[in-house]
């Protein structure tokens, strides 16, 4: 069970993780093929990516070669395709622990992704803003986020495309987009969702 919050006040978020992989030296290192890691915080994640033919040739390489980009993007898939709300790379000293997460900022709530909504570019919930815009079943935008995006596109005319922001949270393009506290948006899906917000 992982509690997510400051350190000084309690938990915002709590809910089980998995280790899917460990990142060292340019090396992935699969969850289960770790010895040093517990039993219980590997063996979920590792029994749903056996039964996924998507992983079948790569599940059985216990170590390879991967870079940094194509690590964070190999986790948030087998995330995803396993059930978990997505992927945190946690640093641990010169290793990236990728942990498969569900987190719920409802005490005693169910941690399904699909019972659980917030805003995935600032993680405002819903009751702490006007509006919600839900835009798949794992990712929402609040009417706080699209306002100060707007304000921004409004204020200054988009930059060039960057391979260094993430990807659009809502479409996952790599055009022009803004940043927020925990992702990008492209200036089209943002102003799609500019009237939604009002």
């Amino acid at each position: 069970m992982l509690s997510v919050g400051p350190w000084w006040a309690q938990p915002t978020a709590a809910g089980p993780l998995q280790v899917i992989a460990t990142e060292y030296d340019g090396f992935w290192v699969w969850g289960w093929e770790n010895p040093s890691l517990p039993g219980e915080a590997k063996s979920a994640l590792g029994a749903a990516l056996a039964n996924d033919e998507l992983f079948a040739g790569i599940r059985a390489c216990m170590k390879f070669a991967l870079d940094e980009e194509s690590a964070d993007s190999l986790a948030q898939l087998a995330a995803v395709r396993t059930g978990w709300l997505g992927a945190y790379p946690a640093p641990h000293g010169e290793t990236i622990v990728h942990l498969a997460l569900k987190l719920t900022p409802i005490a005693n709530h169910s941690v399904e992704p699909a019972d659980n909504i917030w805003c995935s570019f600032c993680g405002r919930l819903p009751q702490q803003v006007k509006n919600m815009v839900r835009a798949a079943e794992d990712c929402a935008v609040c009417s706080i986020c699209i306002r100060t995006f707007c304000d921004i596109l409004d204020e200054s005319p988009p930059g060039e495309s960057s391979d260094i922001l993430g990807p659009c949270l809502l479409c996952g393009t790599r055009g022009s987009r803004v940043m927020g506290n925990f992702g990008a948006g492209c200036i089209a899906c943002i102003r799609s969702v500019q009237d939604l917000a009002q």
